[in-house]
């Protein structure tokens, strides 16, 4: 009964998915149904910009505390609340559905979907949105290139920088556990 319970559950919330429908779930900067809340809007347009000034995530949640800017749960702020505003998709105003899956109905362990075991479906322009995708590839792009958990930052532009002075194109180091190199 439960397995039959879940599997036509599950095949009902994917065959709204193949439709384009998606689940909605609150967000931070939108209010039902994907109308955006302008005073958050404003916090996550900020947020971005830090990120891609350069700012650290750690930097970017003290600067939201300092100034009293209330997060998504209205406590303090903390790297996994930025970390999922940043690496959230919604807002540039798409949508990717079947990003995770439940394996099994009665343990209801839910894994992330990497696309090979089940189609994800992505809508473009879903929704009004509250960021550029230029900017949101930008900070992907530099997610990428920061090593968390290291000391190696590399910038997406780094390549491009040139010397104010003689002009000559500058060479990005590396910090790889206490030895620099290029």
């Amino acid at each position: 009964e439960s397995r039959s319970i879940s599997e036509n559950t599950k095949m009902g919330i994917r065959m709204r998915y193949q439709m384009g429908q998606d689940h909605w779930a609150p967000i931070f900067g939108y209010r039902k149904d994907y109308v955006i809340e302008e005073s958050e809007a404003e916090i996550v347009r900020k947020i971005f910009d830090m990120y891609e000034h350069g700012y650290s995530v750690r930097e970017i949640m003290a600067y939201l505390d300092k100034n009293n800017i209330p997060s998504p749960r209205n406590s303090k702020w903390s790297t996994t609340s930025l970390f999922n505003i940043l690496k959230n998709e919604k807002y540039t105003g798409d949508v990717v559905m079947q990003k995770s899956y439940t394996t099994d109905h009665l343990t209801h362990k839910v894994v992330r979907n990497d696309g090979t075991v089940l189609p994800t479906y992505t809508v473009i322009d879903h929704h009004a949105a509250i960021i550029p995708h230029e900017q949101f590839d930008i900070v992907q792009r530099m997610f990428t290139m920061h090593r968390f958990g290291s000391e190696t930052v590399q910038l997406p532009f780094g390549d491009r920088l040139f010397c104010p002075y003689c002009g000559k194109k500058l060479k990005q180091r590396y910090y790889h556990g206490g030895a620099w190199s290029q």
